[in-house]
């Protein structure tokens, strides 16, 4: 699941709660993308602190009704104006996924890289992103209902050569905590994708789930909240490489980010569409903040 990446910002400027939206001061149309299903909550301002005024689903098509200011855009929501964090907008209509079969997976082409797509006995295909979208007023879910895409996720059953790294991925077990973080680190910068499950693109909890499986063999489902209850529980001071650790507050309320720790204050984790997988500090302000807890299966 994607995480808000802190940005400086200008100071706040709400938007009026009530304020209306003239549909002729539309400039585009955008979509709501990379918030792991969850949707973007809508605030009255250019803070994460402002007031909420309704929420987007993912894929949605939004109005766009003024120019992206710092890290927020200006957009229409429920009928009032208000702010969404850039990071969760798309200029594109999102591309879709076949679930029909498990031999054709569909991937979009401007986030994974034709030349990495090896010719195999599943049919890999590109298709025209659909222009159908989820309604506005749908309504927000469940934590543990926010739907991690397991029935429609990009297909991980093709293997990856990991030799130069010692790290198997046969998903045989037997494998520790280094050797889960190294096997992770092959994946930094990798695309981010809504419900990938690798090799080619991952989202956060779909990134941890492939990595276990295929270090330890473990199957630890690519629910967050079922991979932190599976787990065994370790505190912030004893984290050793290979431990995967979660966040809180990130894009939404409660637990909502995880990612594995690699040793040094370090986590590599599928941040975001915006960023993918990367290195990011777990002593940062805003994650040091966001803490949430971490778990161990070596």
């Amino acid at each position: 699941m994607p995480a808000e990446v802190p940005a400086e910002t200008p100071a706040p400027v709400p938007a009026p709660e009530t304020a209306s939206y003239d549909s002729a001061n539309v400039i585009a149309t955008a979509w709501v993308a990379g918030t792991d299903g969850d949707g973007a909550v809508c605030r009255a301002g250019m803070d994460f602190a402002a007031a909420d005024l309704g929420w987007l689903a993912e894929g949605s098509a939004v109005d766009v009704i003024g120019d992206t200011v710092g890290e927020w855009q200006p957009v229409g929501c429920a009928g009032v104006a208000a702010f969404i964090h850039a990071s969760f907008i798309a200029w594109e209509p999102p591309a879709t996924v076949d679930a029909s079969s498990d031999d054709n997976e569909t991937t979009d082409p401007a986030t994974t890289d034709p030349a990495t797509v090896d010719a195999s006995d599943d049919d890999v295909t590109t298709e025209t992103a659909t222009t159908d979208a989820v309604p506005v007023e749908a309504t927000p879910r469940n934590n543990r209902e926010r739907g991690n895409g397991e029935s429609d996720a990009v297909d991980s059953s093709d293997d990856l050569d990991s030799s130069d790294d010692g790290a198997g991925n046969d998903g045989g077990g037997g494998g520790s905590g280094q050797d889960v973080a190294d096997f992770a680190m092959q994946f930094e910068g990798y695309p981010y994708v809504y419900a990938g499950e690798g090799p080619y693109a991952f989202d956060c909890s779909g990134l941890t789930m492939f990595v276990i499986q295929n270090t330890l063999g473990k199957s630890i489902t690519h629910d967050m909240f079922v991979q932190y209850d599976m787990g065994q529980q370790v505190d912030r001071s004893e984290l050793q490489p290979g431990d995967l650790v979660f966040f809180q507050n990130t894009f939404r309320p409660g637990m909502s980010h995880n990612g594995i720790y690699i040793g040094g204050g370090q986590m590599i984790h599928a941040e975001n569409e915006s960023t993918g997988v990367k290195v990011s500090d777990i002593n940062s302000d805003y994650y040091s903040s966001r803490w949430y807890g971490a778990v161990r299966f070596s």
